[in-house]
Parts: structure tokens; C-alpha cells; sequence
């Protein structure tokens, strides 16, 4: 049975706020970091969050690797969604290599994570329905810098970061941008950056202003234990996260095989309409190149922030869901 609201940890959020240092004074009202994200520490109490960590570690979760360029990401991985009342599957695409045979992807919430969703759907009154579990096994397990895919997020939704185990600070930094790349030819721009804590049982909101304008990631912190505070010890230093996004476009049957998609990322947005899924096999084919604009588009939105044009971007839709690791791309 999902919590009731007064479940949802009540209190003062704590924001995010940007410094204000003479160089960037006259970007800062461009750069809304603070205006749609925030973080809640004990967003679920000590207790239960120490028996959520222990089910998920040990019991609900079949940990996988992820590739990107060919090699392994630093750090374990499962893909958990809801399928939506028709039974299609939530498809959020981002840069990875497209073989997942060492990647669990299922296509339910577990018990544990159904839990916790409950309670993320009440705090940002939306749905959620996929979520990116990912485990630092030590503090040398690191995610790079990157903004969030949009794609096949539900505009005006928020992504949120719920974590678990020991803690780890996320560095927000400016992005690049078109404008800070003249900027440095006349004279070196250093870029904003900010950090937040993310404690065990806290919960990160996300709003899609802060990833239009931030890049966020997690570095390795290869401190000996002396250095480091009994949160960052806890749980002998490993940590557990998990993403939840509201994603808008859908394949059938499922992720392993997908014939058909609709959606916000699709060419169709209705589902009474499908488009059928290209395949991506050649350089010359409707498929490659469609992999190839989706790929650059993402590093697009890597780089640039208020020049970064969803519509032009991604409005038209793509109807892949394979993306090459062959692909000569920028991402």
C-alpha cells in the first residue's frame, strides 16, 4: 500500500545557490540552479533506509555492467521500469554501448524500489516509471560530468536521485556553452561549480532548468578512510543510487526486443499510431544515420545551455533505439 502524505518528509528543502562572484554577475539570472532543485536529508528515516540498502545490496538486485566506448563504466548497474496500462516499456536512451547482455533490465519495480518510488511520487506529484540503480562499490567507482538526456523525459518532470549507503558529493558545474567558448578566447572563464552532499536516506530533486544550464557527476574520492567522516565510511564506503525519471516514450513488446515506439522522443506521439523501430545496421542506411544525430544531439546538450533548442534538437522524434559503439560520434 503506498505511504499516505503525511509519509512525505515535511521541512525546508535545502536549495541550491549559486555563488555570486563578480564574473559571472552578469550570467547569474541565467543560470537558475537554485530555482528547481534541491536536496532532503532523512527524506526516509535511518532505520528504514539501512534495511533498504541491505535488501537492495544483497537480495533484490542482480548487479551488471554497463559499457560506453567499449569498456566498462566504474561502477554496477540494473535498469528497473513500469510498463504503462497497455503493457508498453518506459525507453530512455542516453550514451551506452547497445549490448546488454551483462545488464539486468527489468521490467517491474521491485518491492523495495516500489516502496521508495511511492514515496518520490508523492513529494514531486508526478509519476515515475524507470529508474537507473547504479552501485559504488568504493570510492573509486565515479560517474564523469554530464547533463541528463531529455530526449524521452515527460517536459516540466523532475529527476530524482534517491541514495543510499555511504556519502558521496555530486559537483554541479556551468556548462560550456557557446557563450563561454568566445569567453575564453578573449581571456580564461573559469566555470561555476557547487557540491551537495548526498547523504544515506537523502533524496536529490532535479528540476530540467538545473540540467539545462548544469552538468552534475560524482568523482572518485581515493581518500585514505583517515580522511574521510563516518558518513563517508558507512556501509564500509559503498553507496547505492537510484534515478528516477518520468519517461514519456515507450517500445513493444519490451526492451530486449522492440518493434514498435511511441512517445515525446518517437516520430508518433500517439500510441494508437506506432512507428516501428529502425534498425541500425550500415552507414548508409536510415537507421545509422539517425543513431549518429541522436548521438550528437546528446553531446549538444552536454555542452550548451540556454542555446541548447529542445525542439530543434529532439522535436522531430528518432526511432532507434540501438546506438552503436562503432558510431563516430561526439558524445
Amino acid at each position: 500500500m503506498a505511504p499516505s502524505t503525511s509519509d512525505v518528509t515535511q521541512g525546508q528543502p535545502i536549495y541550491f545557490l549559486a555563488p555570486s562572484l563578480p564574473s559571472q554577475t552578469q550570467l547569474r539570472a541565467e543560470l537558475p540552479a537554485s530555482i528547481d532543485s534541491y536536496v532532503i536529508y532523512d527524506f526516509i528515516p535511518p532505520e528504514t533506509s539501512d534495511a533498504l540498502f541491505c535488501e537492495l545490496l544483497n537480495n533484490e538486485i542482480k548487479w551488471g555492467t554497463m559499457y560506453h566506448h567499449g569498456g566498462p563504466v566504474p561502477r554496477l548497474v540494473c535498469i528497473q521500469s513500469q510498463p504503462d496500462d497497455a503493457g508498453w516499456t518506459p525507453l530512455y536512451r542516453h550514451p551506452t554501448d547497445p549490448d546488454t547482455s551483462s545488464l539486468t533490465i527489468s521490467p517491474q519495480f521491485s518491492k523495495s524500489v516500489n516502496f521508495i518510488s511511492h514515496r518520490i511520487q508523492l513529494q514531486v506529484k508526478h509519476p515515475v516509471n524507470h529508474v537507473l540503480i547504479q552501485l559504488y562499490r568504493n570510492g573509486e567507482d565515479f560517474i564523469s560530468e554530464h547533463a541528463d538526456k531529455t530526449v524521452d523525459i515527460v517536459p516540466g518532470s523532475k529527476i530524482v536521485n534517491f541514495s543510499l549507503g555511504a556519502e558521496r558529493r555530486m559537483v554541479l558545474r556551468e556548462k560550456k556553452g557557446r557563450r563561454m567558448d568566445s569567453a575564453r578566447k578573449a581571456s580564461p572563464v573559469s566555470r561555476t561549480s557547487q557540491q551537495v552532499s548526498l547523504k544515506h536516506g537523502s533524496v536529490l530533486v532535479m528540476g530540467l532548468g538545473t540540467n539545462r544550464f548544469w552538468t552534475h557527476g560524482i568523482k572518485p574520492d581515493k581518500r585514505p578512510p583517515a580522511q574521510k567522516t563516518a558518513d563517508q565510511k558507512k556501509f564500509g564506503g559503498v553507496r547505492i543510487s537510484l534515478t528516477f525519471r518520468h519517461i514519456g516514450t515507450f517500445v513493444y513488446p519490451d526492451i530486449h526486443r522492440p518493434l514498435l515506439l511511441y512517445g515525446v522522443g518517437a516520430s508518433t506521439k500517439n500510441r494508437d499510431n506506432p512507428a516501428s523501430v529502425v534498425p541500425v545496421y550500415q552507414e548508409d542506411e536510415v537507421g545509422w544515420r539517425q543513431a549518429v544525430e541522436l548521438l550528437n544531439a546528446f553531446a549538444d546538450e552536454n555542452r550548451l545551455a540556454a542555446e541548447f533548442d529542445w525542439n530543434a534538437s529532439y522535436g522531430n522524434g528518432y526511432d532507434v533505439v540501438a546506438l552503436p559503439a562503432a558510431i563516430n560520434h561526439r558524445t
